[in-house]
């Protein structure tokens, strides 16, 4: 392979001249921060020599190799052919020793210095929208409709813990909600599932309590015109976003996007016009309540469902040993429990409590999909001992508290109250 071949290399700074193979001279070389020439290279070695090897030199030197080609050479071993004399014999004998070269008097090369390109401040495109925004040369290409448009891909705004906004009256996301949660979208992503023949995209439009901005909704369309183009997308529902003072889009900003990035494609796109309402379809239709609490899950008041996320293998949490000291039974019961990934785990002691584990496998993080199924679970059980609370102690990773939230909302008829004692109360949201 090329990486054997003996070479020639001649430090033009330093004035160091070596002989050896490209394996074993160029990180040493280049490790001293040497510009090298590489002579007596073929036209075919020095192409995979500059193809393998150039990287790693730009990488420590910060300059391009300086390719030595064999017209220039010839012309640089004429100029010193008179001090390269030798005998054929003394070649034979001593090739590849230090005194068997002469170095030519090659002038300094001219490098190319490296210039890494800067970071990308701009997204093109979204300028180029702004531009034709400005202009008023988008077409209008979005119908407008007053129904609920069943048999079209469906359209949502929300943000990373897929609290929604702009959601229909009726046109209820939350049997979706862990799917898409586990799909761990940032701002300006695009969390998706499928419903039957058509899709139900969610667009990332903000992060937790953060204002709605333009360019994660651009970035976020955009993308659904990726997902649409490559599933054959070609009826799409879009509810009419009307955002809030605090957010820096408007919705005729959000309509020119889809026309600007979908309107070339043959996706017939309605806007549903009535007058959506935040949250509607988790938190009036559901009839939740969510309140925050800096009292510890164990000191809840009675009449109170209480959740707790257990391990596979059974390990005691704080927050579980705080509640042997409320339970008496509490613990040899989880001990005699069955603890399969995402199962159930229920203990009634008395009339005033229920304890519910959802197990997790440790390091596995919380599987939301799962979780919702257990949230609906014991909403079903609820139907039994009704009562009219429910409890969770927050964790120290504040996003996964966000989105055990919003599958919170998925429970119906209940007032659900998240404990943040001690040094989680730091993250305590204020609303």
């Amino acid at each position: 392979m090329f990486r054997y071949k003996i070479l020639k290399i001649f430090d033009l700074n330093g004035g160091l001249e070596m002989v050896g193979t490209i394996e074993k001279m160029v990180w040493k070389l280049t490790s001293r921060g040497l510009n090298l020439i590489f002579a007596g290279i073929s036209k075919t070695f020095l192409k995979n020599l500059t193809s393998k090897v150039d990287k790693n030199l730009q990488k420590i030197l910060g300059y391009r190799i300086c390719r030595a080609d064999s017209k220039n050479l010839a012309e640089n071993e004429n100029k010193t052919s008179e001090r390269q004399v030798m005998s054929s014999s003394s070649q034979s004998n001593n090739w590849g020793s230090k005194d068997s070269f002469q170095r030519p008097s090659y002038q300094q090369p001219q490098m190319e210095k490296l210039t890494q390109a800067p970071p990308r401040t701009q997204d093109n495109e979204y300028e180029s929208f702004q531009r034709d925004l400005e202009s008023g040369s988008i077409p209008d290409s979005l119908k407008e409709s007053s129904d609920l448009l069943k048999q079209y891909s469906r359209v949502c705004f929300a943000r990373e813990d897929l609290i929604p906004s702009g959601v229909a009256p009726g046109d209820d996301i939350s049997p979706h909600i862990g799917k898409l949660l586990n799909q761990k979208q940032p701002s300006g992503g695009l969390a998706c599932v499928k419903e039957g023949s058509n899709f139900l995209y969610c667009l990332i439009a903000s992060p937790p309590n953060k204002p709605v901005t333009s360019r994660a909704v651009f970035s976020a369309i955009r993308k659904l015109h990726d997902h649409a183009s490559k599933n054959y997308v070609k009826k799409l529902s879009i509810p009419v976003l009307e955002p809030t003072s605090d957010d820096e889009i408007s919705w005729s900003e959000v309509k020119s996007m889809f026309q600007y990035l979908l309107g070339k494609r043959q996706i017939e796109m309605t806007a549903t016009t009535f007058k959506p309402v935040n949250d509607v379809s988790l938190l009036t239709h559901n009839k939740c309540k969510l309140n925050h609490s800096r009292s510890a899950i164990h000191q809840i008041k009675k009449k109170t469902i209480i959740l707790y996320l257990p391990s596979t293998d059974g390990e005691f949490t704080e927050e579980m040993t705080n509640l042997t000291l409320k339970f008496i039974d509490f613990a040899e019961s989880f001990r005699r429990s069955r603890k399969s990934s995402g199962c159930l785990i229920k203990h009634k002691e008395n009339e005033d409590y229920v304890l519910y584990g959802y197990v997790a496998r440790r390091g596995n993080g919380v599987n939301l999909e799962k979780l919702r199924k257990c949230f609906c679970e014991v909403n079903e059980k609820n139907k039994v001992e009704q009562l009219p609370h429910l409890a969770i102690q927050a964790g120290k990773d504040q996003d996964v508290n966000f989105k055990i939230m919003s599958v919170l909302y998925c429970l119906r008829n209940i007032s659900i109250t998240m404990c943040w004692p001690g040094d989680l109360h730091a993250l305590m949201p204020s609303k």
